[in-house]
């Protein structure tokens, strides 16, 4: 594995330090926390509600897999068509999934939605971008304060009932 070091104004420097790991880790309290303070409304929702699709869809897919739900026996995977329509789900029917299938519970499902509603209404709207940056709305600041520990709340789900 190559470990970059920030030296100074710029520089970079390469130091091998064992095997290559296929994974990608991702901050999304940082791309947030960057966005809120840029005041890029937009951004920061849009990242949350990617966020909660794709932690969502991974709680899924060990939820299916305890459960035996759409396994290939012979592999113990999930099997293409269900590795497929998991993959295919919406940000809101894989939210709605996780409420079903009890993985969040009545509060975190409730402040998901009401993030994802603003969310589309952010996008949706002719002030997209540049113009939402202008405002300066206490309501964006607590949605994404939320947003954070939803997202906290997802990522310490354990599927193991």
């Amino acid at each position: 594995m190559t470990k970059i070091k920030d030296q100074e104004a710029g520089d970079v420097k390469e130091e091998q330090t064992g095997f290559d790991i296929d994974m990608l880790l991702v901050d999304p309290f940082g791309e947030i926390k960057r966005a809120k303070e840029n005041r890029d409304w937009f951004a920061s929702f849009s990242s949350a509600v990617t966020h909660f699709d794709n932690f969502g869809t991974e709680k899924l897919r060990a939820y299916f897999k305890l459960h035996k739900i759409g396994i290939d026996e012979d592999t113990g995977e999930l099997k293409k068509l269900f590795d497929e329509f998991l993959k295919g789900l919406s940000a809101d029917n894989v939210i709605t999934l996780l409420y079903c299938f009890e993985i969040i519970d009545d509060q975190t499902y409730s402040q998901i939605r009401k993030i994802k509603v603003e969310r589309n209404r952010i996008d949706h709207s002719k002030k997209r971008g540049l113009g939402y940056r202008q405002s300066d709305d206490k309501k964006f600041v607590n949605l994404l304060d939320q947003a954070v520990k939803c997202l906290e709340t997802l990522m310490k789900v354990h599927i193991d009932k």
